[in-house]
């Protein structure tokens, strides 16, 4: 659809054959369908836990929210770095 967002869509096939569609034609996540700050950082969370440990994605958090009053982000880039 004209959206201006992009349509997701996730196709799962079982062992029996059995093809399961889900489709979104605004996801969750976009302009018109913003995550909350609250998913934001659980996600954040997740995906950092592959690389970070959780006090480093703390601190993370932590800067971030501070961002506009840092006087050196260098210590951000740090952590994010691992």
């Amino acid at each position: 659809p004209d959206n201006d967002e992009f349509p997701a869509e996730l196709q799962i096939e079982l062992d029996d054959g059995v093809v399961l569609v889900e489709r979104r034609e605004v996801p969750q996540g976009g302009v018109k369908l913003p995550l909350t700050q609250a998913q934001i950082i659980a996600k954040l969370r997740t995906c950092a836990a592959v690389a970070l440990q959780p006090a480093a994605v703390d601190r993370i958090i932590d800067q971030v929210g501070r961002l506009e009053s840092l006087h050196d982000v260098a210590a951000l880039c740090v952590e994010m770095e691992g």
